[in-house]
């Protein structure tokens, strides 16, 4: 009995049945550990977004803001405080560089 026959184990013919689907699932791993760090990166903006915006949102610290004025002119705390966490997460002294 020939095992390799039995088997399927001639090497080249099953590289010939399945190139294809290596050579594409070798280049999702590698675009996958290439946009890896990216996805990392924005993870970490978000939860800082998020931290900074929940502190914004304390009544003490809108005051320092002049939150009252925004109101005024009908603009939102929340929105407010958004928008200023994600200026200082952007900001290089917020992020540790």
């Amino acid at each position: 009995m020939d095992f390799k026959k039995a088997l399927n184990l001639n090497s080249y013919e099953w590289w010939r049945n399945h190139r294809r689907f290596v050579t594409f699932g070798g280049f999702l791993v590698l675009l996958g550990c290439w946009v890896n760090p990216v996805i990392q990166e924005s993870r970490n903006k978000n939860l800082c977004v998020r931290t900074y915006s929940e502190l914004y949102t304390v009544p003490e610290v809108l005051e320092k803001f002049n939150a009252k004025q925004l109101e005024e002119f009908g603009l939102d705390t929340n929105d407010f405080a958004k928008a200023l966490a994600y200026q200082t997460c952007t900001s290089q002294k917020a992020i540790g560089k």
